[in-house]
């Protein structure tokens, strides 16, 4: 069977190829450029380029590698950019998406899509709707959630109108090692600095939203399973299902910091808006038969020894 993943270089990519090449399968790592993790990743997969802005680029991809699977990670995920450079987030994640579902129908290869969406579709939901369902209203508070809207619709329209075996999914906060830029990596990485005497207190942001985090190995396994066992045209959240406040992160990391420390508000840090409570629902997810399996404490102990290492 030939697997496809895009944006393979991305975090979960990473980990989704990982897991996929343990099996005989011939799995591909697409990414519009060469990378040293890609030449990491070659070991256990093969690499093809693919540039999402341009439309024959996909097409030839799906034209020489007939793929079975598809997983679409390749997005532009980082919200605080997003507000930076709307235009360039929408291009990513909704003309790519838009390429790659033509690309897909005009091939006439009877492949099995995933469309990795995201939680922060939800927005700010009302108390009510929480813990968040599948079919809980949109209210996108930002433009990277705008766009994972579309590209979540998108893929619920081509089902729809042409009968791909399209799948969905929403992961929540994901987390893990080797991942760089959310709150807890940079977190992690300067208690590490802390440990090491090159910063005396650790930077914060907002620190009363609750998530609902779940680690990458447990989420790459829930996107497997939703490809090998879900229902074309379903959306999936993948989640623990249990709410976490951010605060409470801080006296996790406190309890596995090599040296104690302080941590201080920096207002840089804060987002135009931010949603206060995403705690999502897995039951759809469970019915499949996939389960929780590692802790936020093994998660966040798994992630202060990678930036001990690095």
């Amino acid at each position: 069977m030939n697997i496809v993943v895009t944006g393979a270089t991305g975090f979960i990519g990473s980990y989704l190829v990982n897991t996929l090449s343990q099996n005989n399968d011939s799995v591909y790592s697409v990414s519009r450029s060469d990378s040293k993790k890609l030449k990491d990743l070659r070991i256990k997969s093969k690499f093809f380029e693919c540039d999402f802005g341009n439309s024959d680029s996909i097409e030839k991809m799906f034209s020489e590698l007939q793929p079975d699977v598809v997983y679409h990670l390749a997005a532009q995920s980082n919200i605080p950019l997003s507000w930076k450079s709307p235009s360039t987030t929408f291009n990513v994640n909704i003309n790519g998406t838009t390429s790659l579902l033509e690309a897909a129908r005009n091939s006439k290869i009877d492949a099995k899509i995933h469309i990795v969406c995201s939680s922060s579709e939800y927005g700010s939901v009302d108390k009510n709707d929480i813990p968040i369902h599948e079919d809980v209203k949109f209210r996108p508070s930002s433009p990277y959630a705008v766009s994972k809207v579309t590209q979540d619709m998108l893929g619920y329209s081509y089902w729809k109108s042409y009968g791909m075996k399209i799948t969905r999914s929403r992961p929540f906060a994901i987390i893990g090692p080797g991942k760089i830029g959310d709150a807890l990596s940079d977190w992690a990485q300067n208690i590490v600095e802390i440990e090491s005497n090159k910063k005396e207190h650790l930077m914060t942001g907002n620190l009363s939203s609750v998530r609902d985090f779940l680690d990458v190995r447990d989420c790459t396994f829930a996107l497997i399973k939703i490809v090998e066992e879900g229902k074309a045209g379903e959306v999936y959240n993948v989640c623990s299902g249990i709410g976490i406040q951010l605060d409470k992160l801080i006296e996790i990391l406190q309890r596995f910091s090599k040296k104690p420390f302080s941590h201080i508000q920096d207002p840089q840090r804060l987002r135009p808006s931010d949603d206060p409570v995403l705690i999502g629902k897995n039951e759809k997810l469970k019915q499949l038969g996939w389960t929780h399996k590692i802790t936020i404490e093994n998660t966040i102990k798994d992630i202060l020894q990678f930036h001990r290492q690095v």
